[in-house]
């Protein structure tokens, strides 16, 4: 899942975390021709270079192709792709398999502090419902309905993101990514 603007998961009922990651793409593009069936693809709003054997990845459908050739106009461009795995869609991003550093602090919640995960911002904690709290290694979140969260800030607006939850199990209700400003 790609994230704009934020991240913050929240839970209704039980869930149990034990990893989440978000990382900055390093470079970007938004594909402007008809990508279907994708062999050549163009380009615009690139924010980086392109170069063969790069691996770029489609943020909406998830396709994958390696880079054989690149005709780059600046902002615009075209690249011929090979080993295409999916489908590349008109007007996705599209962007480069390698990613900035690790951007989340405490994403494998190893650290806590009064029974809250250090790093975290936790929002409507009341005792024990709703309640942060940490189990064998991962962060439960519970609530009978009450809405609680916990969030880290650590985007510039403007950028875009791969975000990663590891969720090892949900007992009612779930988590979720949420994009916010």
């Amino acid at each position: 899942m790609l994230l704009e603007a934020g991240f913050k998961p929240y839970s209704v009922g039980t869930a149990y975390v034990d990893n989440s990651s978000l990382k900055q793409v390093i470079n970007a593009a938004t594909i402007t021709s008809d990508a279907s069936a994708a062999v050549v693809v163009s380009y615009e709003g690139q924010t980086g270079t392109f170069a063969v054997d790069d691996v770029v990845i489609d943020s909406v459908t998830g396709a994958t192709g390696t880079v054989s050739s690149v005709t780059d106009y600046g902002p615009t461009g075209v690249l011929e792709l090979t080993g295409i795995t999916g489908t590349f869609q008109n007007n996705s991003i599209i962007y480069k398999a390698t990613l900035g550093n690790e951007l989340i602090t405490n994403g494998n919640f190893t650290n806590w502090t009064t029974d809250d995960p250090d790093d975290w911002t936790i929002v409507s904690e009341s005792g024990s419902d709703p309640m942060v709290t940490e189990v064998s290694g991962a962060c439960r979140m519970y609530t009978s309905g009450a809405y609680i969260m916990m969030w880290q800030n650590p985007l510039t607006l403007d950028n875009l993101y791969e975000a990663k939850l590891t969720i090892d199990a949900a007992v009612e209700g779930g988590l979720n990514y949420t994009k916010w400003q």
